[in-house]
């Protein structure tokens, strides 16, 4: 279940031409059943109807200088919500609300509402760069306000610039960091995820079907609570979803590739989580010509470096948490057993195969004197309960 699955958001749109983006907005929290209660300024109300918020958001939509301030609806709003978004916000708006101004509906219920509240601008470059607008900017985080900074691109005025609205993914990554506690703020996480491919010749390669989802979701509750995160991944991982957030993001092939990857930087983390399916094996040789149907008669394997047994013994100036994985076919507890002692984990996660592919988890932490069992659920969830007892060591 999604941590804003409960929860009331108000969505204050004001007059930009990427209001748009809004109703996308709109149909992606719905998705997860949040409740969403749309404010138009009056501009706004005048370029897209609001039926089809009213319709999209399944609520009363309020429009600025349509409202009867007698019946105190922006109290009443502003009490109900559990955060408030300003998507798009303008350099009015913005202005408006840094410096106490309340003469319209949004602008109001913004200063009334004791909730979180998350600004969403877009504009042109000129217009966010300058310093009038950086200032309410800075003013507005030094009152709690948090903001999804604009990006770069080509703008409604033909130019490329700084000034275009967020993704909506990033929007609603920031949304829900709203509601989670920064408990890894200022941490360093390492995390590998993914498959390494072991080549046999140009064409053929040894692997797993490991997809990486995993790793990538405890690297994304990992972000949420405020670490800065680096994720070490296969090829075979996709990271479009990850490209809009603040994540270092290196790419690798082979298990040679992701260990020297790991030894950069796991100096510097203070939670090191070894997520990887590592080929176990790879090819003796490789052969750089293509190899012909009639000539594969044999081909002969040697064991592949170990990540965790190269580090277990590095000495540290810092040593950081670290987190293994076992995914077995059978004796998973006992194998699972195995390994944290053999590698001198500090925890780890046994996942059975059943798992595969799966986009529910089922999964086991153990520590060598106790365990937790997570019963079947997203794999969402299964990342933040994973992390709530990695930060508190089962505590």
């Amino acid at each position: 279940m999604s941590i804003l699955s409960t929860k009331k958001i108000i969505l204050g749109v004001s007059t930009s031409v990427s209001l748009y983006k809004s109703l996308d907005l709109i149909r992606v929290l719905r998705k997860q059943n949040i409740e969403v209660h749309v404010v138009l300024t009056e501009n706004a109300s005048k370029m897209i109807s609001k039926n089809l918020f009213e319709v999209l958001s399944n609520n009363f939509v309020h429009i600025d200088g349509q409202i009867d301030y007698s019946k105190l609806s922006h109290i009443e709003l502003a009490r109900k919500a559990d955060a408030i978004i300003i998507c798009p916000a303008t350099a009015n708006i913005i202005g408006k609300i840094a410096n106490g101004i309340a003469d319209t509906f949004l602008t109001t219920l913004v200063l009334a509402a004791n909730c979180p509240k998350l600004i969403c601008p877009a504009m042109n470059s000129q217009m966010w760069l300058n310093s009038i607008v950086q200032e309410n900017v800075e003013k507005l985080k030094r009152h709690g306000f948090k903001f999804v900074e604009p990006k770069e691109g080509i703008l409604a005025c033909g130019i490329q610039g700084v000034g275009k609205l967020a993704s909506i993914n990033e929007i609603m990554f920031n949304l829900e960091k709203l509601f989670i506690k920064q408990d890894l703020k200022g941490k360093d996480v390492l995390i590998t995820t993914g498959a390494t491919i072991e080549k046999i010749d140009p064409v053929r390669f040894i692997s797993n079907f490991s997809s990486g989802k995993m790793g990538k979701s405890l690297a994304l509750e990992a972000l949420k609570r405020g670490a800065r995160v680096k994720l070490i991944c296969g090829e075979n991982v996709e990271i479009e979803e990850l490209k809009d957030l603040d994540f270092g993001i290196v790419k690798v092939q082979s298990a040679l590739e992701m260990k020297d990857a790991v030894l950069k930087n796991i100096g510097n983390c203070d939670y090191f989580i070894s997520a990887a399916a590592v080929s176990d094996f790879k090819p003796k040789r490789f052969e750089n010509n293509k190899i012909k149907k009639k000539d594969i008669l044999n081909l002969e394997l040697e064991k592949n470096v170990d990540i965790l047994e190269s580090i277990k013994n590095m000495k540290f100036k810092k040593k950081p948490m670290i987190v293994g994985f076992a995914l077995e076919t059978e004796d998973l507890k006992k194998n699972a057993l195995l390994k944290l002692k053999e590698k001198n984990l500090d925890l780890i996660i046994a996942n059975s195969i059943e798992n595969l592919g799966s986009e529910e988890k089922e999964v086991v932490i153990l520590d060598g004197k106790r365990e937790v069992r997570i019963g079947r659920s997203a794999r969402g969830d299964v990342a933040r309960l994973i992390w709530d007892k990695v930060i508190t060591n089962f505590l």
